[in-house]
């Protein structure tokens, strides 16, 4: 048998956190966690922990034991040997990063009999196996899964597990391109089904990818805007944060107001770096590059050597190698230097054999590319770039 873990109350922790005036990073580093991980705990996403953390936790902060790790009867503690009622909780879901830790849980959950499931558990099994299969890019299975996981939550009334099944059926809508089912199942959920804090951040930026797809500008500024609202009220230092302050600051640069997206990447770059989200702060800083080229301006980031020198360790997947080549691409024009320019077309028209809105993208940017290059002066050249971000 493995260690046993046990149930905190995050609401506790974070009051405590709060009354001892100890910061996050500063508790993490105590306890030998991510901050991250704090957050997690604080804000009920993950509720479980070993037992020896939760004497780390203990010995860092002024605790009442029994009012940190709440009781037996109520928790009913279990061990990391899988059960199902472990398994199929999206709190415990959302608590895992990594491809392989995603493949050992749709392991264990086929080990399951199917006749042993109540219509619940069949719902949030299906609901798990679609989240899996988003997460590891299985785009058809995830929508087939997250469908049946919607229509049998419905069966039992289960209006916050519909909520969360809806979502992420949204996200898988906006993948594929239907970005009006996506609007309507986010409306759904807003109008008839219970939602937390954290699901509605997710909401309101997953709304402004629609609408920035969409060409709707105005519409996506104001739900990103909303989403850094509540986030910040909360005091969520989710992943959505930094993405909606990243994406608010490209829609900044579209409208050629820098010194605000110059801000909005700083705060992207401080989001990601709170969240020791290494991608996310090599992104934002590149960005953040960008506008400052634009405005002939030096960037002013400091202890960034280590990120860059990390770079290829950070960019792991093609999705990611995109947006760095389109980031840099936008730069080197910025620069106007066309031949780097062309140089980063070339590598990324080689990588999009097999995907359309890739292909799409460098096909754009080429485009953008000579016509900047053809442009008779400076002024023109500019205007062009800036219609075209």
């Amino acid at each position: 048998m493995r260690e046993i873990l046990v149930e905190i109350d995050g609401q506790y922790l974070m009051e405590t956190l709060k009354n001892a005036g100890i910061a996050n990073i500063t508790f993490a580093r105590s306890v030998g966690v991510n901050v991250k991980t704090v957050q997690r705990w604080i804000h009920g996403q993950v509720k479980r922990v070993t037992v020896s953390t939760a004497e780390k936790i203990l010995a860092a902060l002024p605790c009442d034991r029994q009012k940190l790790v709440l009781p037996d009867s109520e928790t009913k503690i279990v061990s990391q040997d899988p059960t199902l009622a472990t398994l199929l909780d999206f709190r415990f879901i959302n608590s895992l990063e990594t491809r392989s830790q995603l493949l050992v849980l749709f392991k264990s959950l086929k080990t399951f009999s199917i006749n042993d499931l109540s219509t619940k558990q069949f719902a949030l099994l299906y609901s798990v196996l679609g989240f899996i299969h988003l997460k590891i890019g299985s785009i058809r299975a995830a929508k087939f899964h997250l469908t049946s996981s919607v229509t049998t939550f419905r069966k039992v009334d289960d209006k916050e597990n519909t909520g969360w099944a809806l979502y992420y059926l949204a996200v898988v809508r906006e993948r594929v391109g239907e970005y009006q089912e996506a609007l309507n199942h986010l409306e759904s959920i807003r109008n008839v089904y219970a939602y937390s804090d954290d699901l509605a951040v997710r909401m309101h930026h997953l709304q402004g990818k629609v609408f920035s797809s969409m060409g709707s500008t105005d519409q996506a500024e104001d739900s990103f805007r909303s989403a850094i609202k509540v986030a910040k009220e909360q005091c969520l230092w989710t992943d959505e944060l930094q993405l909606s302050y990243y994406r608010l600051g490209w829609i900044q640069m579209q409208k050629g107001l820098f010194d605000k997206a110059i801000w909005l990447f700083l705060r992207s770059f401080v989001v990601s770096r709170k969240n020791e989200d290494g991608f996310a702060q090599l992104i934002s800083y590149r960005s953040y590059k960008v506008a400052c080229t634009l405005l002939g301006r030096c960037p002013k980031i400091g202890r960034i050597n280590r990120l860059i020198n990390r770079e290829s360790k950070l960019v792991k997947t093609r999705s990611q190698r995109e947006i760095v080549a389109q980031i840099d691409f936008y730069m080197a024009l910025a620069e106007r230097n066309f031949e780097l320019a062309q140089s980063i077309l070339n590598e990324r028209a080689a990588r999009s054999i097999s995907k359309q809105s890739t292909r799409t993208a460098v096909s754009s940017d080429t485009e953008l590319m000579r016509r900047i290059a053809g442009a008779s002066g400076q002024a023109e050249s500019f205007t062009i770039y800036l219609n075209a971000i």
